[in-house]
């Protein structure tokens, strides 16, 4: 399929894959303005390596990127 130069061909998901990890949520920050309480989500191997953390502040201060 032939498409035009200035435009470009939205590729989707690539992969996907099942895989077992620790999940944790703990709730962080001390309430002030500059650190407020949130969830926060760990993934850890299970030897115990941290593989991943999603901090729900940083969610929120991301989310003006998405629109």
């Amino acid at each position: 399929m032939n498409y035009p130069e200035h435009t470009h061909r939205k590729r989707g998901l690539q992969t996907a894959q099942v895989v077992q990890v620790i999940r944790t949520e703990s709730v962080i920050g001390t309430g002030e303005e500059n650190d407020p309480c949130r969830r926060v989500v760990e993934y850890f191997t299970f030897k115990g390596k941290k593989i991943g953390t999603v901090d729900a502040q940083d969610l929120y201060e991301n989310h003006s990127e998405w629109e």
